[in-house]
Order: C-alpha cells, then structure tokens, then sequence
C-alpha cells in the first residue's frame, strides 16, 4: 500500500515465508501498540491532504427550465426556436413571443431583450462555447454566448417578478416577423438575455418546452391571408436550451459541487500509519459541509467514487461504481457518508489512496450547486473523516495459537 513504512512492507513479506511451519501460520503481530487488544477505537483525520475542484459542462438543453440573468457567479441566456409552416400571406402584423414564469419571485425590476441568432445549434448539444458537433468534432459558437444580431428586436419590462406577473412578452415588428418567413434556412431562432447582465442578482427561470403545452415558449404570428382574413397562428418551441457560464472564477474559498455547468470536487485525507492491513475498520464515516448561504439547489444526493490516478481535473481516472452517497438538503450543512468500504481498500491495499471525488449523484442539466467549506474553513466544518478500528490481540510470545492439522485419510487400495 502506497505510504506504508518499509519495515511493515518487510515484516509482511517475512511473515508470508513463515506460514505453513509446523509451529502454525506466525501471526501478523508486529509489537505492542497503545490499544492493543482492546475494543474499537476512534481516529480522526481533520486535515486534508489535498483538494481541488474543476469545471464539469453539461449541455442544458431538455431540460424543463431556461435560465436567464446572473446569479452565484453565473450568467444565463436562453435560446428559443420554432419551426415555420409555409404560409401564403398578403402581409406580416405585429407577432408576440411569450414566455412564462416557473415561479413568482421577488426582485429588481429588470428588461428582458430578444435578439435573432445567426448560427446553426443543436438542443441536445450547445453549451455557452459550442454551437453543434458533427463528424470533425466541436463546431464552437464564432462568438462564445451564441451569436445573435447585436441590436435587440424587442424587449419586455421592466418585469419585477411579483405574484401577478406570470410571463414576459415580446411585440416583434411586422418586418421582422416577414423577414424571419421569408428565409427558411436562416431560421436561428431567438437569444433571450437582460438589458443589463452584470447588475441582477437572480437567475429567472421560465418553463422550457419539455413543460406542459399551455407554459411552453410560443410564438403568436398574426397575418392576413389571401383571402384578407386577419389570422394568428400559434408556434410552439421545436427546440430551446439555456447557456451558461461563470462569470467569476470558483470561489477559492469553497470546493464546488454541481450540474448543469457543474463542478467536481476532489479531496484527499492521508491515514496514519497505525491504520495498516491488520486493522480491523470497524465503521469510517466523511463529513462534509455546505455554505448554506451560498448553495443553489434542492435536496440533491451526493456520491464519493474512489481516484484511481494522479489528478488531471475532468480527466482524472476514477472509478465508475461510487462507494457512497447521502442527501445534501436545503439549510442543512452536514453531509456523512458511510465510508468504511473505502478506507477498507486502502488499508487492505485492494487500492492506492489517491482521494475521492465528489459529485452529484445526478449531474444532469439542471442549473444546481453546492459549495463546500474546505481545509480551511471555519472550525468545526472543515471536511473530517472519523474512523472506528480495532487493533488486533497480543498473542503469547508473538505468535498466533497453534492450528490442528485437518484429519488425514489413507488412499484405499485397488482392488482387482
């Protein structure tokens, strides 16, 4: 096991010769140690060894929220699409995009601006720095945040959020609307963003068109057909996503846990050399804590998966089973999670200790984070992992009591 002394690696290599003498397997005693032979003791590591946390993107399209504004460090935009029916018409009115509220809050009074985007993106694929993939890999936006025509076609507001105000909407220009018909191909969709991104401080969130059909994002299309009936035609989203990005770096005072554009975190306790393969691990238990004033999220369930490599952010190898997971919960710090299995593996040598990873156990795209105190944060809420164990007895003289041989018995002879 990686760290072990090289005085224990070489009485085990000695000991592992003995065995099979007349005398009885030689016990793996390797003298007295305070607590030899008594019930479980407890060991807790308070200090982590090392710690770190890296950016994990998820694309934020499917989900049932479109994000829009800036909040714990992140910025939000939303993209809309809808698909054109071909429509003979004499003249294009004034058309109305409307989206609407996932919940009634309060805030600032803000403007909402609604830009036409110039590039191609896929739903299941776009992220703040990636429009689309096809066959020679990632085709980025040409512009990070999407590209969109830089002066807005409408806006809406200022919208406050109270419990009366239920949806935004956009009025689009009869020229608008007409141009957007009259080119097919370069139907982009819509970028909804704020006036002014870096002044509010809550991500707004609208129904996405995996919601029910009367929330999703429609677009009213009024025109006058051939006949000259006047006529609205109602379009729902084909596709829409949110993109997001940080727009401060992660707090260096927190190790970060998220989704959507989520974060991983990787922690690493070094055990002390008493903790050595003739340990019995009674029960280990790692406790966590969450800035409750800065976390974003529902309850969530964290999972611990064991590293099995030198650390290389979003690269590093780790394995894919987790060896625990626990609830993470609003307005509660404490997160334990039952880790004997884990400091098992690294007493036993069945793995090399190169920390854990924590995660959420659902890192979908759903916008969620949870920021955790670290090594050093305020007492008492600093990661910590707390070991039960229990030494193994002193046998007299060193040596294990001697083992009866197993019953012996003659081959019968062969008869004619």
């Amino acid at each position: 096991m990686a760290g072990r002394p090289a005085c224990l690696a070489a009485a085990s290599v000695a000991l592992a010769l003995a065995c099979g003498t007349k005398e009885g397997p030689v016990a793996p005693w390797l003298g007295d140690r305070p607590g030899q032979g008594s019930g479980s003791l407890v060991l807790t590591v308070d200090s982590a060894d090392a710690e770190t946390t890296f950016s994990h993107v998820v694309p934020l399209g499917g989900a049932s929220v479109l994000f829009v504004g800036r909040d714990g460090g992140y910025e939000g935009r939303s993209l809309v699409r809808f698909g054109l029916p071909d429509t003979t018409v004499q003249s294009y009115g004034a058309s109305k995009l409307v989206l609407t509220l996932q919940a009634s809050q309060d805030a600032v009074p803000v403007r909402f601006r609604l830009y036409r985007v110039s590039q191609f993106w896929n739903e299941t694929l776009v992220t703040w720095e990636r429009a689309n993939t096809d066959s020679l890999g990632d085709l980025a936006w040409d512009v990070p945040g999407g590209v969109f025509s830089p002066i807005a076609i409408a806006e809406a507001g200022p919208c406050s959020l109270q419990a009366d105000t239920v949806r935004i909407e956009f009025s689009l220009p009869p020229e608008v609307t007409a141009g957007i018909y009259a080119d097919h191909a370069a139907n982009y969709g819509f970028m909804v963003g704020l006036e002014d991104e870096g002044l509010t401080q809550l991500l707004w969130r609208f129904h996405s068109r995996e919601t029910a059909v009367n929330l999703r994002p429609r677009w009213e299309v009024s025109f006058v057909d051939t006949a000259g009936n006047d006529t609205t035609r109602v379009l729902y989203a084909a596709a829409d996503a949110s993109l997001m990005r940080r727009v401060a770096p992660p707090d260096q005072g927190r190790l970060l846990v998220g989704s959507g554009v989520g974060y991983r975190s990787l922690l690493r306790f070094l055990l002390p050399e008493v903790l050595d393969s003739t340990v019995t691990i009674n029960s280990a238990t790692l406790y966590v804590y969450c800035d409750t004033t800065q976390a974003f999220l529902e309850t969530k369930s964290l999972q611990v998966n064991l590293i099995d490599s030198i650390w290389r952010g979003d690269s590093t190898a780790v394995r894919p089973s987790y060896v625990s997971q626990a609830l993470v919960i609003p307005g509660t710090s404490e997160v334990a999670f039952s880790f004997a299995p884990a400091v098992r593996a690294w007493t036993t040598g069945a793995a090399d200790n190169h920390g854990v990873m924590i995660r959420f156990g659902t890192e979908d795209n759903a916008v969620a984070y949870c920021p955790l105190f670290p090594r050093s944060g305020p007492a008492g809420l600093v990661p910590r992992l707390e070991i039960h164990y229990s030494l193994p007895p002193t046998p007299p003289g060193g040596y294990a009591p001697l083992q009866p041989r197993p019953p012996t018995t003659a081959p019968q002879e062969e008869r004619a």
